[in-house]
């Protein structure tokens, strides 16, 4: 029920303090924290065998599976009060092999093997209809990858390194704010003082470069994020692989569960302009992760535990209330699967006592269901009578935005589409609260009439994140398991 180690004590060391080895020697543990060192947990070591007047004698130690990992340093405590620095840094690590830890694998040995032990990993790049996988080195045991590991837990608050969920949800935001430099620029030159994301073909690299500079490393795309985050993860004991998304849509908070495009009419009445309504997005792919865990933290009702969503690339901050305060940052996840899969991420958050808020259950699943699930919309002028309403006066994206325009306000031009009537701006679609270019309201109010507004153009409910793929476990890096139907129903 807990990670055993051993360590070795010199006579050179202890010949001072006592004439016999002692039975017992106190242990205790001491992180590092915000650049402090502080006590995390402590506990005793056990002889193995008599020592007599052996040079050296070696103990068992217990390391407690709700202990706080990271790096830090192991102070011993003789039976007469005298104390011993180990000379060297001691790493905790979470144990996947533990059924008592929140990342016990009850998985075959293929699994363990795939998703904890592999150092070379698949990463699935493309479009929909024509992609295939790179080969990346995750080289988790290597010890660059793994100091660099134990500095991104030195980073995260001493309270919640016992924690898998918070370690890995720290993670997400150590690697894609203070790792990696995301770049996706297309001008010519614009990466010559880095590195193109393409470049890069395994973490140990990155990270070398990362301890030896200690700035972000230059340049990250998708697949680098997630690369580089699976390293770290199967470093610490995490079970975790790469996903590749295709079709992967970035809808923006609030999320309303899609990705929404909006039209004008040409000359012809033909909805074919694209209205400046338009802020979201969708990605040939989009590349993450997945950790496995228990979700102690959720109601086991749920159904919760199992693989976890994260995501090191930054697309939208992540907000957690403390009293009237909110902690927004870049980071995603852990998100389970399961809910997901069974539409129960739509609540109010605060699930957990770090109170996660705005984007359903914790964390983060509303992000992720317009990610993988959302519907992909468009969005027409209800009225088709434009005829009398001024291009120049009144022009084609001024119409519809969320901003209240005089000059649109008026009978021929649909009374700007609702724009100047709180009840009509706010009022949902079809069921769909559409985000506007403007938050209504941020032009003042001033209803005239009534307006036709928006109508639906159309709906394609198959198109986001039509396909998934990760590396198939017990095969080569080159070779793909479709795991979509893990992640929406009817696949």
């Amino acid at each position: 029920d807990s990670t055993t180690s051993t360590s070795t004590l010199a006579t050179t060391a202890t010949t001072t303090m006592m004439e016999t080895w002692p039975n017992q020697i106190s242990f205790t543990f001491f992180a590092p924290s915000d650049f402090a060192i502080a006590p995390a947990w402590t506990r005793n070591a056990t002889k193995k065998a008599p020592c007599s007047d052996a040079a050296e004698c070696i103990y068992s130690l217990e390391i407690p599976c709700n202990a706080a990992v990271g790096p830090g340093l192991v102070r011993a405590i003789f039976e007469n009060n005298g104390a011993a620095i180990l000379p060297y840094t001691f790493y905790v690590l979470f144990n996947p092999f533990a059924p008592e830890e929140e990342v016990y694998m009850n998985f075959t040995q293929e699994g363990i093997s795939e998703y904890l032990h592999e150092s070379i990993t698949g990463i699935w790049r493309g479009s929909w209809q024509s992609n295939g996988p790179m080969s990346w080195d995750v080289d988790q045991f290597d010890a660059t990858v793994m100091q660099a590991a134990m500095r991104m837990v030195a980073r995260i608050p001493l309270f919640q390194r016992d924690q898998a969920t918070r370690v890995s949800r720290w993670l997400t935001y150590l690697i894609g704010s203070e790792v990696l430099w995301g770049n996706w620029c297309e001008e010519e030159g614009c990466m010559d003082d880095g590195a193109l994301p393409s470049s890069w073909s395994g973490s140990k690299a990155i990270f070398a470069e990362w301890l030896a500079s200690r700035t972000q490393v230059k340049y990250a795309q998708c697949w680098v994020f997630a690369g580089v985050l699976v390293s770290a993860t199967r470093s610490l004991g995490f079970g975790s692989r790469v996903v590749s998304t295709f079709n992967s849509a970035h809808g923006r908070p609030p999320y309303n569960k899609g990705i929404d495009d909006f039209f004008y009419y040409d000359e012809e009445l033909r909805p074919t302009m694209e209205h400046v309504n338009k802020k979201e997005s969708i990605w040939n792919f989009h590349v993450w992760n997945e950790v496995w865990m228990q979700r102690r933290d959720l109601s086991k009702e749920l159904d919760a535990d199992g693989w976890q969503i994260i995501d090191a690339t930054p697309q939208e901050e992540s907000c957690e209330q403390r009293g009237s305060q909110y902690l927004c940052r870049y980071m995603l996840g852990p998100m389970p699967k399961t809910p997901l899969y069974n539409r129960r991420m739509e609540t109010e958050g605060g699930e957990t006592m770090y109170n996660s808020v705005f984007a359903g259950l914790s964390y983060d699943s509303m992000f992720v269901f317009g990610e993988v699930d959302g519907d992909w919309r468009g969005w027409q002028p209800a009225s088709r009578s434009w005829s009398s309403c001024s291009n120049v006066t009144c022009p084609h994206d001024y119409r519809g935005d969320g901003y209240c325009d005089s000059e649109c306000n008026v009978p021929e031009c649909d009374f700007d589409m609702g724009d100047c009537c709180a009840e009509s701006c706010n009022a949902p679609v079809g069921g769909v609260t559409l985000h506007r270019k403007y938050q209504c309201g941020y032009g003042p109010y001033d209803c005239k009439g009534e307006a036709k507004g928006w109508e639906a153009y159309y709906n394609n409910t198959w198109y986001v994140g039509c396909s998934i793929q990760t590396h198939a476990p017990g095969y080569p890096y080159y070779y793909g398991n479709e795991i979509v139907s893990t992640y929406k129903k009817g696949y």
